[in-house]
């Protein structure tokens, strides 16, 4: 566990990864996210609005099964990749984000990412599943779901608003 108890600025350049294996709380001082963050497994990266930004460029890859995507500031030129899923969606959706790319490649079956609060997509939203048996649904359940760019549902993904609210 990693945690920012002195409420520093950490910086991760333009150049470096970071991957989270275990919990880093960036709930404390500045974050800055400039390079790429991966959350492998069981890692957790907990953030807040106010300490934890990805900049222009930035990456933040979801590689772990369930899981919280993090509270951020994400900048609309930042990149948001899903990968993990095999089980569980991830919760954390009701945010702003920058571009959101939803692509799970070891699905076991049919997965629904249900949200429980409002969205945006600043850049471009895309979604894929793998087979028929194996979807990937993103579910805004009545919630507002704003996409300022381009959306994308590729073989096997599914956009379900079935409350026709959002």
């Amino acid at each position: 566990t990693l945690t920012n108890t002195a409420n520093n600025t950490v910086t991760l350049n333009a150049s470096q990864t970071l991957t989270i294996a275990g919990t880093f709380n960036a709930n404390a001082g500045t974050i800055v996210i400039n390079g790429t963050v991966t959350t492998t497994g069981t890692g957790v990266l907990t953030g807040a609005l106010a300490n934890l930004s990805y900049t222009s460029g930035s990456i933040y890859n979801h590689a772990g099964d369930a899981g919280v995507i993090p509270t951020a500031n994400w900048n609309s030129n930042s990149l948001i990749n899903i990968t993990g899923t095999t089980t569980t969606a991830p919760t954390g959706l009701n945010q702003t984000f920058g571009t959101l790319n939803i692509n799970c490649g070891l699905l076991t079956g049919a997965r629904t990412a249900t949200l429980t609060g409002n969205v945006t997509i600043q850049g471009n939203l895309t979604i894929s599943g793998t087979s028929v048996a194996n979807t990937m649904t993103l579910n805004p359940a009545g919630f507002n779901f704003i996409d300022n760019g381009t959306t994308t549902i590729n073989a096997f993904g599914i956009w379900n608003d079935n409350a026709s609210a959002g």
